[in-house]
């Protein structure tokens, strides 16, 4: 290595003092050019079974971590797929009982509205017929005006009068019925309906919560930036994380695959 750094500081020391200003000088330029080539060769050829240790090293630290990661990255991602399953038909249920219980609420209304409708209709016939009993009681008693000094129209009338009211009195009777069995009917009807199952909203599972995951995903090596070749998945997933899905570049993509996390923890990835 000192070596090396000799022969880099010589090198530069004759290049600092050349200036090509003939054949004579461009020939010596061309001899330090020469020069300075094999010198980069061989510092290359220094570094390389270096840098090839250090990438064996590397890789076998990543190909432990995957190992250890495949213990347990399986069972939280298929924990984590039945927890959205879970909640997915959670709100099934739960959209499903809101549509059962609006559907009911409407039919309670239609039957209170035909009740209130019958109700109307009963009390206008009695009034009608209440009406019509005042008119001829009105008739009766002028008829009884007329004929004052007739015991037997008298009695008549009187006889008559009681007919009416008793008569008044039976369309009240069956006016009052008619709202009683209107109601009843709206109350069988509402008491026969299927009550709607309420299903709460999915609860939350206390301290955990959906926290995204971006990760790098590379599907073309070869077309990665230079930073990038060779494939330092930890740096493009930090960058994945970094900028989300604006991190765009030839030779893969950026995908998010969601977990569950304790709520106020960090957690690495």
């Amino acid at each position: 290595m000192e070596d090396l750094e000799k022969l880099s500081t010589d090198l530069a020391a004759q290049a600092a003092g050349i200036q090509v200003v003939d054949q004579a000088s461009a020939s010596r330029a061309t001899e330090i050019i020469l020069a300075g080539k094999a010198l980069i060769k061989k510092i290359t050829g220094y570094f390389e079974p270096i840098k090839k240790k250090a990438r064996d090293s590397w890789q076998g630290l990543v190909d432990l971590e995957k190992a250890e990661l495949s213990k347990v990255e399986p069972i939280v991602n298929a924990l984590n797929q039945r927890v959205s399953n879970w909640r997915a038909e959670e709100d099934g249920k739960r959209r499903a009982a809101e549509t059962a219980a609006h559907r009911a609420e409407e039919e309670k209304q239609r039957l209170e509205e035909e009740v209130l409708r019958k109700v109307r209709e009963a009390e206008e016939q009695a009034e009608g017929e209440r009406k019509r009993l005042e008119e001829e009681a009105e008739k009766l008693r002028q008829e009884a005006a007329e004929k004052a000094d007739d015991a037997a129209a008298l009695k008549r009338i009187e006889e008559e009068r009681e007919k009416l009211r008793l008569q008044a009195a039976e369309n009240q009777k069956r006016v009052e019925e008619a709202t009683d069995m209107a109601i009843d009917e709206a109350a069988k009807a509402e008491a026969a309906m299927t009550p709607a199952p309420v299903v709460p909203e999915a609860p939350r599972t206390a301290g955990l919560s959906m926290r995204d995951n971006y990760s790098f995903e590379v599907t073309e090596k070869i077309a990665l930036p230079e930073e990038f070749k060779i494939a330092d998945q930890r740096a493009l997933d930090a960058m994945a994380r970094l900028k989300k899905d604006e991190f765009k570049i030839l030779g893969g993509h950026v995908v998010n695959k969601p977990f569950m996390a304790e709520i106020g923890k960090r957690t690495k990835v």
